[in-house]
């Protein structure tokens, strides 16, 4: 940390701290479900979810574009996470 001042550690300190809390939340709800896996592990795994947006071009008197969304495929294990995890709810639906 060179040249920082007191309060730029601190501040460094907090969000290193804020970044730990929803990681650990995010363990501690797998571990009840009866998944035992490293914070790394996890976000390892969800990290590599990717989601693909394809964008069709307008049609004649549309004023929005269709889309359509899909997740890439996914692991054995990245499906289990997805689904203990309930991450459907966030997936982008179509239009």
């Amino acid at each position: 940390m060179y040249h920082w001042t007191d309060s730029k550690i601190q501040v460094h300190a907090f969000y290193c701290v804020l970044a730990l809390l929803p990681t650990s939340l995010l363990q501690r709800e797998l571990a009840c479900q009866g998944e035992e896996w490293s914070i790394n592990r996890i976000l390892r795994e969800l990290g590599e979810i990717q989601e693909t947006l394809i964008v069709y071009p307008r049609r004649q008197g549309q004023r929005q574009h269709t889309t359509a969304t899909c997740l890439t495929r996914m692991s054995p294990l990245q499906s289990r996470l997805f689904s203990l995890l309930d991450l459907q709810r966030y997936a982008s639906p179509s239009r």
